[in-house]
């Protein structure tokens, strides 16, 4: 039986604003990394508004963690705080 791998959260701040894509900066381990995101299915559905230095809380795969150094990693909004 294979197991439901489950999203890493963290909390970030909203940088910058690309047409459909967020660029929010997480920090972490004394660092700060930049992750490319997207809104969440109840964020759209709420129509909740996400704008330019907003707190908000992703969701990235464990599989995209090892591209945050990159700068490749990609997300997913989930809420914002």
């Amino acid at each position: 039986m294979s197991k439901k791998v489950e999203n890493v959260r963290f909390e970030g701040k909203v940088v910058d604003l690309v047409p459909g894509k967020f660029t929010v900066e997480i920090a972490g381990a004394g660092k700060v990394f930049n992750v490319f995101a997207k809104l969440g299915r109840k964020i759209m559905k709420n129509r909740i508004e996400v704008v330019k230095g907003d707190n908000v809380e992703i969701e990235i795969s464990p599989y995209d963690i090892h591209n945050l150094q990159n700068g490749k990693a990609n997300g997913i909004i989930s809420k914002r705080c």
